[in-house]
């Protein structure tokens, strides 16, 4: 989970985090003209993670993304009684916004690797899209929240 430097306010319940996961989202597609044009699909429940999810996520969110559609799934699955901080609730935002953006570097891997890309090869693409994600999100963080810190775990 992210670590601040100074307090943010915390939201409680599955509406307040909801609603606020949305304003988040809205805001920064909207600050990051390459995601201008994307739809994306927004589903925050306290439903467990599937098992389809492509690894379990600490934060509880995953994004499915199409770049040929410019089309994106961002799911966030909450505990029965929910509450976080807002900084973290917006940089998880950011990060699920950073999944779309390599979204084509990894459907490239996928296509030009094929077969030959083992459960091995995708758990290394994983390890690395995930910090690069973590990395992507605290820089755009600090446009916005200067003194936010980040802890990248490998």
């Amino acid at each position: 989970m992210p670590s601040t430097a100074h307090r943010s306010k915390v939201l409680k319940g599955v509406t307040d985090i909801q609603d606020n996961f949305v304003l988040y989202l809205s805001e920064w597609k909207n600050r990051i003209p390459a995601l201008r044009s994307w739809v994306l699909n927004i589903h925050v429940t306290t439903d467990s993670l599937p098992k389809h999810a492509a690894y379990e996520a600490k934060t509880g969110a995953y994004t499915e993304a199409w770049s040929k559609y410019e089309n994106a799934t961002i799911n966030l699955h909450l505990p029965d009684d929910p509450e976080i901080e807002t900084e973290e609730l917006e940089e998880i935002a950011i990060h699920e916004l950073m999944h779309i953006l390599l979204s084509p570097w990894n459907e490239g891997w996928q296509m030009a690797m094929g077969k030959r890309l083992t459960e091995e090869m995708k758990d290394v693409l994983l390890i690395m899209e995930e910090q690069a994600c973590t990395r992507l999100a605290c820089g755009y963080m600090r446009t916005k929240h200067p003194k936010h810190t980040e802890e990248v775990k490998a």
